[in-house]
């Protein structure tokens, strides 16, 4: 996200261990201080999980259009509306992507790894 807007809020400096967090903050403050929409590029898949996750939420406080994300690298750049994404899956199924995304592991390990499917 590019945006002229200072990081330093104006109760201090945030302190968030992980950047997926800060995009986020910075977002919702981009967006609280009269940015339409924002473009986070990125090549890390839980930074789309949570753009889609929050973003009814981030719309809903302020006047934010959309959010659109680069992800990938080189020829295999594409560029998606977080906006488009959640109106073609529903508010409820965008809410819990998730939680499912944390469940499935599919950034660490996976939860559900050796609880193969049982055969009748």
């Amino acid at each position: 996200m590019t945006c002229p807007i200072s990081s330093r809020f104006g109760n201090g400096d945030f302190d968030y261990e992980e950047a997926d967090s800060r995009i986020f903050v910075n977002a919702s403050h981009a967006s609280q201080n009269g940015i339409e929409t924002s473009e986070i590029r990125t090549v890390d898949s839980d930074i789309v999980v949570i753009a889609i996750g929050i973003f009814q939420k981030l719309k809903a406080k302020s006047i934010l259009k959309d959010i659109y994300i680069l992800f990938g690298t080189g020829k295999h750049l594409r560029r998606f509306s977080i906006k488009d994404i959640c109106d073609s899956l529903g508010h409820e199924k965008a809410t819990a992507l998730p939680f499912l995304y944390c469940l499935s592991g599919t950034n660490i390990n996976c939860a559900f790894m050796g609880k193969g499917k049982k055969f009748v």
